[in-house]
């Protein structure tokens, strides 16, 4: 399989799409068990604002301000679905581009799957974004899927039938690409169905290619994760940026 950027790019609808039937996913379940272990790494460090990238439904964040009041927190995504979402859960939330946003935090955070969203050729800008808007000596928090979370726990099909959507799964990892096309159906008034159908790209990327895809972060710290099996699924990685870096 060759790869081409613009045939992996995800989309803002299929981003909207995604938004629409997280909650017919495991993620809502699994999620909280992850907020855990970034809440831990949190309390190890002393900060005064965080900023969430690819905030969602803003869960985390809405988590956080309740045993951490007066830090300042803020969340982005790329969706606007997501993000009226976490506005009506109470948090601070915009669509905008890590990139494009002025303020600078103490800690950044990309949560649940959000780095793997990233595709190889832009992780080196991702991350000149995350020390662009990271105050020197703050900390950049993630997590990743290791192979097997990939291979064995992504990979596959699910069906869910509700009683006014239906929501078929059917997704594949090749290459170091995991690739999901969602299919969900939903039903009107009339008892009508519409269709809907998106795809969306996933990327396995391993601690050293994010370590050499930054200049001034510093992985300080790897935790590995379980959420779904025995197996450790995910990697959180703490990354520091230098102290004495000229902005």
């Amino acid at each position: 399989m060759l790869f081409h950027p613009n045939n992996y790019k995800n989309t803002s609808d299929a981003l909207d799409l995604y938004a629409q039937i997280e909650d017919m996913t495991e993620v809502k379940e699994a999620a909280p068990h992850l907020y855990v272990k970034y809440l831990e790494e949190l309390q190890n460090i002393e900060f005064d604002s965080l900023l969430d990238v690819g905030c969602g439904s803003g869960d985390f964040l809405s988590a956080l301000s309740t045993v951490m009041p007066n830090i300042k927190f803020k969340g982005i995504d790329l969706s606007p679905i997501m993000v009226e979402k976490a506005r009506n859960n109470g948090v601070d939330a915009e669509v905008i581009d890590l990139c494009d946003i002025q303020e600078k935090y103490d800690v950044i955070t990309a949560i649940f799957d959000t780095v793997n969203y990233i595709m190889p050729i832009e992780l080196s800008r991702f991350l000149k974004c995350v020390e662009k808007h990271l105050n020197n000596g703050g900390y950049f928090l993630c997590d990743i899927n290791t192979l097997y979370g990939f291979e064995e726990i992504a990979n596959g099909s699910l069906i869910v039938d509700e009683e006014d959507k239906f929501l078929a799964i059917d997704s594949e990892f090749e290459n170091d690409i995991y690739q999901a096309t969602f299919t969900l159906f939903l039903q009107d008034s009339d008892n009508r169905y519409t269709k809907i159908q998106k795809k969306i790209h996933q990327f396995y990327h391993t601690i050293e290619s994010i370590d050499n895809s930054s200049n001034t972060l510093e992985i300080v710290d790897t935790k590995e994760i379980t959420l779904y099996s025995d197996t450790p699924d995910k990697i959180l990685l703490v990354m520091k940026k230098s102290e004495s870096v000229s902005n």
